[in-house]
């Protein structure tokens, strides 16, 4: 009988057991969606994490040990036989791959490289010339295209080699099987041994690409590296699985025979850190939005209780007993609740599923486990519990005061429950401002409780400001005035209402304005780390084979720029300086926003004028010289002093200087394609340190019988390089040299052709003792410390990050090729910057122009993956919540005004009767509503704004490991806008249905009895 007065009940307020229904779903799927979400968020960081790692950094490896006579083929079967003992390992990775190498000397230019075997190797390249090697033919190998150009061999011929062990050379004789390029130098069978100048590559290959054979007999040399590598299997690697493979991988490189090892134990740490950071920080915004659904549940409850009031009463009054009173005053509302958590799981499944496919990695799934199941369970209690709070008073209402609509009034409660609120809020704010702790679980719940305090304050103030309001409008005669603050002093409902809406602006505040924020610093970090839309990391023999050859892949200019980066330890941290090309600077790089200037703008400033260059291509090089006094023990000569940036720094001997005036020359070699004069040089005998004098002036330079234009007679156009020891000398215009040594220095006059400092833009302090200084000395490219201007600084500069230097890659190169062969460099990293309207024909131009691509990284690929870190992940839940929030807050506006329509619409009847105009009363609802939700929607949306200025440095932005940017608190443009906007058309669609009920208060109403 029971049960069928609860299903009548229910369908008689079908519209009220609706709502009931939808609050109760909202708050099972808010209470499930905190493990659901944060497992499915976890899985995709992991997957992430590992999806972005070069296939070197997960794979297993066996190394054998170094002795002559292991064959990598028997490393193999026994690396396979130690896998499948293993099965809980082995699983995760795909076949192996084996292998050796030996370090040789090829080519009359003595070339160092790797001598290469790999297990199936020509399934991997691309045969150009010539044929694949075959095993059964001793002694052939394959070369790359460029390393057969610069060794002139040819196809077919036999080359000669030698295998380098401990410093000893043995000979060897191979044949040239074929040329090949490689078919994909990032494809993981290459392993952690990238031989194309990948990470851990084991030498600076001077050649393009390794010397290969498919022969495992060929490479034999006694401390070759014989391995197996297993690539990781994509995607095998689950969340229940990573603890447990890390440690089962540790546990085989103990136990193993062979040298094992793996990168992988290590990354997975770091997955876990970032997943750790996700599990602290998704609780704390969804406990605010499950006790908001539940708080609009016991507003919705509460009402509908209070109108079945007079039921109650009657049932009191028919004798029912205080159990069963109970039961039949909570009946409708637990069995709504009860049906509410299936749906509830159901809806938190689903808007996880829907986050999986929109925002999440790929390949994640939504799984039904137990914590799910218990999540439900709670909300289920929560409801029931928040039912029986809501609808107590009502129940423990005597009937004759529910038969008069009586409200209940529970001051003193009300008081202790503000009072709770109050003193949370201050031990969370002084745990934020006092203690200078933000990330206490206590701290982080600031913002919430802010909020709530904030709502509290509204709901008094709106109270007690309405029913002042109304005799001043009243002798005012204002009357739509005195309507609206008659309605919002008098209906508890509104201070229930202005609390709720409140709180829900002040969480959509505070979520979007982190929001914002964080989008902010994700571009800030994308831009700075990128540095255009695609960048190429390539191999290159030196500096300005990497310029020639961009400039003849993209001789227009505008889609590619050469780069050079190098990487110094400055007093505790990494100094990152790029080379960039200021011609080419702005059409491909993206300068960060917020940033000061433009990319133009630095490239005008960072440009340094060549056109003083003076460049010697021989075949002979000249200086007419008078010489007036020469007092010398023994002979000085005269010396060219020019260099290229693959050869470094050369002098050539022009002949032994004589009093009076001569002719002194030499042939130049290997400055076919041009040399760059850098100055002469007076040379002493070596081993001489006795005194001795010259006076001598220069009068014409001379390359291949033709002057050059070196400025002579220019005052700064030449100058001394200050000897190290006692020498003194002076350089004057006509270029007049007068030396006097006292050691065994030579003496050394340079051509300036550029500025003793370079102009760098600069991201960070500054490289010196005075970390404010604008100029400063630092090693870069070079051998020696070089001297930099600083004349642009910067928070952030692309590829730099927040502490480097940007400067011009051509003058670095030509500075720094005085004192440095670069071509022997190996800690420069060579890069081409892509334009993204680049042809996609680019990167093979490049490749036959020498320069060979060895890694792709892209701005958009970058900028994805931060919006699927740990924190963009969490900061979706945090948006996701706000707007959930006002929405329930929006349902409870109309809950409120639907529950009361028949009384609201009979009132406004008889106030019709009265002699009230229509558009008197519908002018005094707009401004009861307008009150309503503009006070919440200014108050709540400050505090959230305010709230969100005091936590976000509490709050990992954009990434949670250690090396991240320091962020920038800025909003981003749109955020914040967008919300008020979309909220604000939100409210004037609630005043319209409002209106649109109220329109009903037809004077006939009253014939019906009203209510």
């Amino acid at each position: 009988m029971a049960s069928s007065v609860t299903l009548q009940g229910i369908r008689y307020r079908r519209g009220l057991s609706v709502v009931v229904l939808v609050l109760a779903v909202f708050a099972a799927a808010a209470a499930v969606l905190v493990p659901a979400y944060t497992r499915a968020a976890q899985e995709s960081v992991l997957r992430d994490g590992l999806s972005d790692s070069a296939p070197w950094q997960t794979e297993l490896w066996f190394d054998a040990a170094s002795q002559e006579g292991n064959d990598p083929r028997t490393l193999h079967a026994a690396a396979d036989k130690v896998l499948a003992e293993r099965p809980a390992v082995g699983r995760y990775f795909g076949p192996g791959v084996d292998g050796a190498a030996e370090r040789i000397v090829i080519g009359p230019q003595r070339a160092l490289a790797l001598h290469v075997y790999r297990q199936d190797i020509c399934d991997h390249v691309t045969i150009t010339a010539g044929r694949c090697t075959d095993p059964a033919r001793p002694g052939e190998i394959l070369l790359g295209v460029k390393a057969a150009e610069l060794i002139g061999a040819q196809v077919g011929q036999p080359l000669a080699y030698q295998v380098m062990v401990n410093g000893t050379a043995t000979p060897r004789t191979g044949t040239v099987a074929g040329l090949y390029t490689p078919k994909d130098t990032l494809d993981g069978y290459w392993g952690r041994n990238n031989y194309f100048g990948g990470a851990g590559s084991p030498v600076a290959d001077q050649l393009d690409a390794p010397v290969l054979t498919g022969n495992p007999t060929e490479v034999t040399a006694a401390d070759r590296r014989v391995t197996v590598e297993y690539p990781l299997k994509v995607g095998s690697v689950g969340l229940a699985d990573a603890a447990r493979l890390a440690s089962d991988i540790k546990d085989l490189a103990r136990q193993s025979g062979a040298e094992t090892g793996s990168l992988l134990p290590g990354m997975l740490s770091d997955i876990r850190a970032e997943q750790d950071a996700l599990t602290g920080s998704i609780p704390l915004v969804a406990l605010p939005l499950l006790l908001l659904c539940l708080f609009v549940l016991y507003l919705a409850v509460a009402s509908v209780t209070e109108e079945r009031g007079p039921e109650i009463a009657l049932a009191k009054l028919r004798g029912f007993g205080t159990g069963r009173t109970v039961r039949f005053g909570l009946g409708e509302a637990l069995v709504l609740v009860a049906l509410a958590t299936p749906l509830g799981l159901l809806l938190g499944l689903g808007f996880t599923w829907l986050a999986a496919g929109a925002i999440l990695a790929d390949g994640v799934e939504v799984e039904l486990r137990w914590e799910l199941l218990a999540a439900s369970l709670v909300a289920v209690a929560a409801g029931m519990g928040t039912v029986w709070l809501a609808s107590r008073r009502t129940l423990n209402t005597p009937a004759l005061a529910l038969l008069r609509r009586v409200p209940p009034r529970a001051r003193f409660k009300a008081a202790v429950g503000e009072g709770i609120v109050v003193a949370l809020t201050a031990v969370a704010l002084y745990q934020v401002l006092a203690a200078g702790d933000k990330t206490s679980s206590l701290a982080l719940l600031a913002a919430p409780l802010l909020a709530l305090l904030a709502g509290l304050g509204v709901a008094r103030g709106l109270a007690m400001w309405s029913r002042r309001r109304v005799g001043r409008a009243l002798r005012a005669g204002r009357v739509p005035a005195m309507l609206a603050s008659a309605q919002l002093g008098r209906r508890q409902s509104t201070v229930r209402l202005s609390m709720v809406l409140t709180v829900a602006l002040s969480l959509l505040g505070f979520s979007t304005a982190i929001w914002g924020v964080a989008d902010y610093n994700r571009i800030r970090t994308a831009d700075g780390y990128a540095g255009a839309s695609t960048v190429y990391r390539v191999l290159a023999t030196d500096p300005q084979a990497l310029l020639d050859g961009v400039t003849r892949a993209d001789p227009t200019g505008k889609h590619a720029m050469a780069a050079v980066r190098i990487s110094q330890f400055y007093d505790g941290d990494n100094l990152t300086i790029v080379g960039i090309d200021p011609t080419r600077f702005a059409n491909v790089a993206v300068w960060p926003q917020g940033e000061p200037g433009t990319a133009q703008d630095v490239a005008d400033k960072v440009a340094v004028d060549q056109s003083r260059a003076v460049t010697v291509k021989g075949p002979e090089f000249a200086a007419e010289v008078t010489v007036a006094k020469l007092d010398s023990a023994g002979p000085l000569q005269l010396a060219a002093w020019v260099t290229t940036p693959g050869r470094g720094p050369r002098e050539v001997p022009l002949g032994e200087l004589k009093v009076g005036t001569a002719t002194y020359k030499a042939a130049v070699p290997d400055c076919g394609t041009g040399c760059r004069l850098v100055g002469l040089v007076i040379q002493r005998f070596p081993g001489r340190s006795t005194p001795y004098a010259v006076d001598l002036t220069v009068t014409r330079l001379l390359d291949g019988g033709h002057a050059l234009d070196t400025r002579l007679d220019l005052a700064d156009a030449w100058r001394e390089v200050k000897p190290a020891d006692a020498t003194t000398g002076s350089v004057t215009p006509g270029l007049k040299v007068s030396v006097r040594g006292t050691g065994s220095e030579d003496y050394r006059i340079r051509y300036a052709d550029m500025p003793d400092r370079l102009p760098t833009v600069l991201a960070g302090d500054t490289p010196d003792a005075d970390r404010k200084a604008d100029a400063f000395s630092i090693l870069a490219l070079g051998a020696n410390p070089q001297q930099f201007d600083v004349v642009q600084r910067a928070g952030l500069a692309p590829r730099v990050g927040e502490h480097g230097i940007l400067l011009d890659v051509r003058a670095e190169v030509w500075s720094a090729a005085v004192d440095a062969n670069l071509s022997a460099s190996n800690s420069v990293s060579y890069e081409v910057w892509v334009a993204p309207d680049a042809p996609a024909t680019l990167r093979a131009a490049l490749g036959a122009a020498g320069v060979q691509v060895v890694e792709v990284q892209s701005r958009a690929t970058r900028l994805e993956r931060l919006g699927r870190a740990a924190p963009a992940l969490a900061l979706w839940l945090y948006l996701a919540a706000g707007v959930l929030a006002v929405l329930l807050a929006v349902g409870a506006v109309l809950l409120n005004a639907y529950i009361g329509v028949r009384a609201r619409q009979y009132e406004l009847a008889a106030l019709r009767i009265a002699g009230l105009p229509a558009k008197t009363l519908r002018a005094g609802v707009r401004r009861e509503y307008a009150t309503l939700l503009g006070v919440p929607f200014v108050v709540g949306g400050t505090v959230g704004l305010l709230s969100a200025g005091l936590m976000v440095s509490a709050i990992p932005l954009v990434s949670a490991a250690k090396d991240a940017l320091t962020p920038v608190y800025k909003l981003g443009p749109y955020e914040l806008g967008t919300a008020g906007t979309l909220t604000l058309l939100g409210f004037a669609g609630v005043v319209w249905l409002v209106l649109g009920l109220v329109r009903r208060a037809d004077p006939r109403l009253l014939r019906s009895g009203g209510q």
